[in-house]
């Protein structure tokens, strides 16, 4: 063996331990406080009311294409194994859209995460065909809503389709308090 070959130590990097006085030891990170730290996190999913991108889509309730440019509402639903967005054509949302107090306490506001108690004014997006709503279905499902959580979307939504607050299904049959509620909203 050769000199040179029998003097070769690898570069490696001493690790730092306690015992390294000549090094400064790096101070330790504060503890997170509780403002910066949330104790829960939730991804929240209002609806989206917006003008159709490409016209590829189709309206969930009608069936038919809509039109790039034409006023869409989408909503969060779980199908396949993931959450995608069902689009209905503004026109169309009327009818899968109602108002109603909790008749439980089993559901939950997508748009805040917030639980919906029993006795709450919550609003029910259903996501199903015209002969589906219209027999009272909800064919691919409900999403529940805290009024509150979207007053932007309903606002702009109800200036769009000319709507207004009591002509949204259920509102004839809440209580004369919860509709002041939403009329309020």
């Amino acid at each position: 063996m050769s000199d040179s070959e029998s003097d070769f130590e690898p570069d490696v990097k001493k690790a730092k331990t306690e015992t390294d006085d000549d090094e400064e030891e790096a101070a330790p990170a504060p503890p997170p406080s509780a403002l910066t730290m949330p104790a829960t996190v939730f991804n929240g999913k209002p609806p989206i009311f917006e003008p159709a991108k490409s016209g590829r889509a189709a309206c969930k309730v009608c069936g038919t294409v809509i039109e790039k440019g034409a006023a869409r509402v989408g909503l969060p639903i779980y199908q396949s194994g993931r959450t995608v967005t069902a689009w209905i054509k503004a026109a169309c949302f009327a009818e899968a859209l109602t108002v109603a107090v909790a008749s439980d306490n089993r559901s939950k506001c997508k748009a805040s995460g917030d639980k919906i108690s029993k006795g709450d004014l919550r609003v029910v997006a259903r996501i199903a065909s015209s002969t589906e709503l219209a027999e009272g279905g909800d064919g691919k499902g409900k999403v529940f809503y805290k009024p509150s959580a979207i007053v932007p979307f309903l606002t702009e939504w109800m200036a769009e389709a000319e709507k207004e607050a009591k002509d949204i299904l259920g509102f004839d049959e809440l209580p004369d308090a919860a509709q002041s509620e939403f009329l309020a909203l």
